[in-house]
């Protein structure tokens, strides 16, 4: 009877073949992370240039004041 249970420690071939496939996983999860990121900025971006960077009011209400002690 044969059991279906990895072998441990695994074969020399078989550890490069999982290093290969994690290094790629890796690289194509960054990439994909990346582009995500890059549309979260692109699409605040657009969201910020259409709000005003300032509120808009008289200056007149601005009050220059010093704390006394």
């Amino acid at each position: 009877m044969t059991t279906s249970r990895p072998r441990w420690p695994p074969e020399r071939g078989a550890q490069r073949h999982d290093i290969e496939a994690i290094k790629d996983a890796t690289e194509k999860l960054l990439t994909t992370s990346q582009g995500f990121s890059q549309r979260l900025y692109e699409e605040a971006a657009k969201a910020n240039s259409s709000e005003p960077s300032a509120p808009q009011g008289n200056d007149d209400e601005i009050v220059d004041a010093e704390i006394v002690d």
